[in-house]
């Protein structure tokens, strides 16, 4: 039989309540949209030669989104990170 403080019932929930809030957080941020720097993605699809219909498709986006995102200079940190990963480039090289 192991005791137990008081107290430790209190940090469990408090722990528990720490841990959800941290993971709404995480999705929060992850769904935030990023201002991309748009030259740089377009001087990158050129440098490359991989075509924009070719890089949305292996993002996982459609090319009319890629598109969009080059239009409105901005997308979500997950989509920017896949960019760069695809692009070999470092993700923050991609922000402005």
């Amino acid at each position: 039989m192991t005791l137990h403080h008081p107290n430790s019932r209190v940090k469990e929930k408090f722990t528990s309540r720490v841990k959800i809030m941290l993971t709404f957080i995480a999705i929060r941020v992850k769904r935030m949209a990023m201002k991309v720097n748009t030259q740089k993605i377009k001087r990158e699809i050129k440098r490359r030669e991989i075509g924009v219909a070719r890089l949305a498709k292996e993002v996982g986006i459609t090319r009319q989104g890629l598109y969009l995102i080059l239009k409105k200079k901005t997308t979500s940190l997950s989509t920017l990170n896949k960019l760069a990963r695809i692009l070999k480039i470092d993700a923050r090289d991609l922000l402005t």
